[in-house]
């Protein structure tokens, strides 16, 4: 058995716990960490301890409307902008200039057999 998916007991976990707790506290650690992130290689490490000592960002999914049927998305703060039509079609709304939906002509399929008509 490869050992995937057993549970460890609450001493084996302590021991674990102090284990990496002293490595990480390793002054051995410590000036290979900043090493790497001051040689522009410890990225991720870089961005985890800013989030711990200064806060995460909040991340949020907004959604705004008002009577206009304009849905604005903001994600990470980039805006997405949808319009609901009258028709109940949603299509991209690219500053203030309505994107075209597709026609309907670009939508279908050519006559033939495989799409049932003759």
């Amino acid at each position: 058995m490869n050992g995937a998916g057993r549970n460890i007991t609450k001493v084996e976990f302590k021991e674990a716990q102090v284990f990496w707790d002293r490595f990480f506290s390793s002054q051995a650690y410590r000036d290979n960490l900043k090493e790497r992130i001051l040689d522009g290689r410890g990225v991720h490490m870089e961005t985890l301890l800013h989030h711990m000592v200064y806060g995460k960002p909040k991340e949020t999914l907004a959604l705004q409307g008002g009577g206009d049927g304009i849905f604005i998305l903001n994600i990470g703060g980039v805006e997405v902008k949808r319009q609901l039509l009258d028709d109940g079609t949603v299509i991209e709304v690219d500053g203030h200039a309505v994107v075209e939906p597709p026609t309907e002509d670009r939508l279908q399929l050519p006559p033939g057999p495989s799409n049932g008509h003759a």
